[in-house]
């Protein structure tokens, strides 16, 4: 498998997890508590799918952290965002353990979960295009 095949798999694991946040935001707005929890539920396995997948690819990927500078920084850069997932799915859980304590008129706390889950999210973006160029550079070591 190519260096890059299991960070685009992340890639759609991780937007598919931002479609899923965003629609437990919008479950929120409309009250429906069932679709919030479900979302969110959805949300936090698909996070974890992330993190899961990452941990195989550094197993099975090319990429050598002691190889050169580069495969160095990527991985630390992958690692710290892993971290930030792992942070985000605990903010996750505990929304949905007090989902029922939003509403549409106090929707802050899954707001501010949601929007850093994003942040998230955009900056996987980079580390991907890393990744790739790594790649397509031959930069991955061996």
């Amino acid at each position: 498998m190519r260096s890059w095949h299991f960070p685009f798999v992340a890639t759609l694991i991780l937007f598919a997890s931002a479609a899923a946040v965003t629609s437990a935001h919008h479950a929120l707005l409309r009250d429906n508590r069932r679709a919030l929890r479900v979302a969110l539920g959805c949300t936090i396995l698909l996070g974890l799918g992330f993190i899961g997948v990452q941990a195989y690819g550094y197993g099975r990927t090319a990429f050598q952290m002691s190889a050169n500078l580069c495969s160095a920084l990527l991985f630390m850069w992958t690692g710290y965002h892993g971290t930030l997932v792992a942070v985000g799915l605990v903010v996750l859980i505990a929304c949905l353990l007090l989902a029922g304590r939003f509403s549409a008129k106090r929707p802050f706390g899954l707001e501010l979960a949601a929007w850093s889950w994003h942040v998230v999210d955009t900056a996987w973006l980079v580390l991907f295009a890393g990744t790739v160029l790594l790649a397509a550079r031959g930069y991955a070591g061996h």
